[in-house]
């Protein structure tokens, strides 16, 4: 467990722009940082020391209690870390007892946002990444020692088998029940000509217990060659859609951001022909890199102005990026009313952020007091993000951290690790459905 002095750890640009401040942040969340260690260098171990799952669960963000921990541990350095580790059972047993409270970041299982309202076309709209929500099910994993994908499904990146397809659809639509939004921009969908997309909403509305009450943006193709795609459903009750979708996509360099889905709506009971435009987007990750991006065996100072240290791998492949979808917005959609959701993958004060803020465009995440939702490494951001243009009017936006926060032995994985045959998967409850939390936001519709 990692502790923290002084409250949250935050990524370094979420706090402050790329460049020469990261080294800086980073040097001050080290000196702010301790491991509670829990005596084994096992990623899976039976029987975890500290409180997972259930009431009490550890959340990111809970508090210890110092006085607890006094008497109970050694102070220890390994690989210039430090940690304190406990010196026997019986101090385990007392930290996991006493140690920590929930008073700060408890769990959330409502949201606070007004309902949807017909008459008044106040509507909820929602962001949510759904880690790979895949009806072709088996195992597609990277091995090194091939450089290559080896599995038993070539297309496979979610569930490996039924039941754990049964286990994360569950976890999935509890959510979206309780977030109930009239317009949903779903991303990492299986790819696969919209057979995912109507499964989900089929298996959905049987969950809800009310046929029709999600329909989805048809698009009738596979676009491009990724694994996964974005993809719109909404309440038809609510809204309907007007003219045609439009995939939007990304060029130079090509097929890096999945392309973005634009579908304009308008209130089911209005006959006053106002539209609302929803996009939806998935930048580029961190995770591997971009042509553009320099290396240490051959710099070239031409591309070494283009990578800004703090962003991770592609920052201005996302930069050049958010830049085409300004232009697009401009050129075909000034003026209008546009909401874009979506996994942005670049945290606040990220170039690609800032460029979309200076468009004109406003974040609702700004709106919220330390924002941020996912996790990576111990330390929390915002990759997810609602921006609205000036004609739209958003009252309320909630960053629902019903996933960033919890323990991945809480996914519906059966194996949260490699070689780990256990998991503390709660099927009664919306936590850990994904590893994104889903934004969501009360618009009104014109």
């Amino acid at each position: 467990i990692g502790l923290s002095a002084g409250g949250r750890l935050y990524s370094e640009t979420q706090r402050v722009p790329p460049g020469d401040a990261v080294a800086d942040a980073i040097l001050e969340d080290n000196l702010r940082f301790l491991a509670l260690d829990d005596g084994s260098s096992a990623s899976c171990v039976e029987g975890l020391k500290y409180p997972v799952g259930g009431p009490n669960s550890l959340r990111v963000g809970n508090t210890v209690n110092t006085a607890v921990l006094q008497g109970t541990s050694v102070l220890h350095l390994d690989f210039d870390s430090w940690s304190l580790l406990p010196i026997n059972e019986e101090a385990y047993a007392h930290i996991a007892a006493s140690g920590f409270s929930h008073n700060e970041n408890p769990r959330e299982s409502t949201l606070d946002l007004p309902e949807n309202d017909q008459e008044q076309g106040i509507f909820r709209v929602a962001g949510f990444n759904m880690l790979n929500y895949f009806t072709d099910l088996g195992t597609n994993y990277f091995d090194p020692n091939v450089d290559g994908y080896v599995g038993n499904c070539t297309v496979c990146r979610g569930a490996e088998n039924f039941e754990e397809f049964v286990r994360q659809r569950k976890k999935l639509f509890l959510a979206i029940k309780e977030i109930d939004a009239v317009i949903f921009g779903l991303q990492e969908i299986q790819n696969d000509n919209d057979v995912t997309t109507q499964n989900l909403v089929n298996d959905l509305n049987e969950f809800l217990e009310q046929p029709g009450k999600y329909s989805f943006i048809s698009t009738g193709e596979k676009v491009d060659n990724d694994a996964i795609t974005n993809a719109i459903i909404y309440q038809p009750a609510f809204v309907k859609p007007q003219g045609d979708f439009e995939w939007f996509h990304y060029v130079n360099p090509d097929k890096k951001a999945r392309p973005s889905l634009f579908q304009k709506f308008a209130r089911t009971a209005s006959e006053n022909n106002e539209t609302i435009t929803f996009v939806v987007n998935h930048f580029k990750s961190k995770g591997s890199a971009c042509d553009e991006d320099p290396t240490e065996e051959e710099p070239n100072p031409e591309l070494l102005v283009n990578r800004t240290e703090g962003e991770g791998n592609c920052g201005f492949t996302r930069l050049k990026h958010a830049q085409q979808l300004i232009d697009k917005l401009e050129a075909d959609y000034a003026d209008e009313r546009l909401i874009l959701v979506g996994d942005f993958n670049s945290y606040a004060k990220e170039r690609s952020i800032t460029l979309l803020k200076e468009s004109g465009l406003t974040s609702l995440a700004d709106s919220i007091e330390g924002a941020y939702s996912y996790n990576y490494d111990g330390k929390s951001g915002t990759l997810d993000y609602i921006f609205v243009s000036a004609a739209t009017a958003c009252d309320k936006a909630i960053e629902w951290h019903v996933n960033s926060d919890e323990s991945v032995f809480l996914a519906y994985d059966l194996q949260p690790y490699s070689g780990c045959n256990h998991s503390l998967y709660e099927a009664d409850n919306a936590f850990r459905n994904s590893d994104h939390d889903p934004f969501v936001a009360s618009c009104t519709f014109p």
